[in-house]
């Protein structure tokens, strides 16, 4: 396939894209990974409720996440990319697919939260690679 700048451009404006993304959904989910264990089970109604609605924030910007880097990666030619490097923004699409599926439980979410954060810095950093690489 015949690629021209235009093609690596609108890539590149895509990866940068998706970074502000994962960035944003990194902070989100290391506020939202703030409060206590002992706020979230008594802390009482407002604790749990603001929790809530957190979590719900948390999976929106994991949704965003997703289709920020998916966005990206549709927009890539394989051949400018190393395999590994394919190979690891498809982890992160599958890890965000399965985070987003799940239901959060109380007594997992922080972990799981903390696992989302973690994958979403990663991939943040992966495509700073990729984009230093066209």
């Amino acid at each position: 396939m015949q690629t021209n700048a235009s093609d690596r451009e609108r890539a590149r404006l895509a990866g940068e894209r998706a970074i502000r993304v994962l960035e944003h959904t990194g902070q989100q989910l290391k506020d939202m990974n703030r409060y206590g264990f002992g706020e979230m089970f008594f802390g009482g109604f407002l604790a749990g409720g603001r929790h809530a609605r957190q979590s719900n924030e948390a999976k929106n910007a994991m949704k965003k996440a997703l289709d920020a880097v998916e966005a990206f990666r549709d927009l890539l030619d394989r051949q400018w990319l190393p395999e590994q490097q394919w190979l690891d923004l498809g982890e992160f699409i599958r890890f965000t697919q399965h985070f987003i599926e799940q239901p959060m439980a109380e007594w997992t979410a922080r972990s799981r939260i903390d696992d989302a954060r973690i994958q979403a810095g990663i991939a943040a950093e992966r495509i700073k690679k990729i984009l230093g690489n066209l």
